[in-house]
């Protein structure tokens, strides 16, 4: 899990120093005043970043886990139900096997 919270994180960082950079020359601000502000906000999203990784990387492994213990997976040579068989589907729809 550490990778992708990584990498996100890093991506929401990189975006916003780069806004902020932006931003902060297209307003005439002085150079030394934008990299820190830039900085801080890198630092800051990062966080942020990281958390919200977090946060959707357990909503996701929550119905992941959900949805294989709701749909089990059957073992080969089994029925996927009970009582039925792909020949017997197949002759109630009209299908030759």
């Amino acid at each position: 899990m550490q990778q992708p919270r990584s990498a996100i994180a890093a991506c929401i960082a990189l975006a916003a120093y780069a806004v902020a950079l932006v931003a902060g020359w297209a307003s005439g601000v002085p150079g030394p005043t934008v990299m820190v502000r830039a900085l801080v906000a890198m630092v800051v999203c990062y966080a942020v970043g990281s958390l919200l990784a977090s946060m959707a990387y357990h909503a996701i492994r929550e119905f992941l886990d959900s949805y294989e213990k709701n749909h089990p997976v059957p073992e080969l040579g089994q029925s996927p139900t009970p009582g039925h068989s792909e020949a017997g589907r197949n002759e109630q729809s009209g299908v030759a096997a």
